[in-house]
């Protein structure tokens, strides 16, 4: 008799996160995702705080531009594919915690399930077995 297998979080993460081939603005993910903007927005805000490899995506802003909008980073630009493999994996996190601080905590704990080594080791499992099939 085989022991039931345990829930794992991050594969599930790993696993149904949405590729994609393109950049998107968070209009368009709103929509692909089914939920409002304000929430996709909610979910950058959440990620870019706690993830390097998420806030490193957003380009530099020349220094007198950031002096004046009081950020460093272009957060106005389409995401990138990573950015949407990993909001797609929050909203993952948040429909099982539900809540903001547990997914923080989450995020913390399991770095690894969100920087951009996953996201391309991911990328070369799809190719793989699309090239298997």
């Amino acid at each position: 008799m085989q022991a039931p297998r345990i829930y794992n979080l991050g594969e599930i993460i790993v696993g149904d996160s949405l590729i994609s081939d393109a950049p998107l603005s968070k209009e368009a993910l709103s929509q692909i995702l089914l939920t409002s903007r304000p929430t996709i927005k909610r979910y950058d805000e959440v990620c870019y705080w706690e993830i390097e490899d998420y806030r490193q995506q957003y380009p530099e802003l020349p220094r007198e531009q950031w002096l004046i909008k009081k950020q460093k980073r272009d957060r106005t630009v389409p995401l990138s594919p990573y950015q949407i493999w990993i909001i797609s994996g929050i909203q993952i996190c948040f429909k099982h915690y539900r809540k903001e601080q547990p997914v923080r905590n989450y995020i913390k704990e399991h770095q690894y399930i969100f920087c951009h080594s996953t996201y391309e080791k991911r990328l070369v499992q799809l190719a793989k077995a699309a090239t298997a099939a």
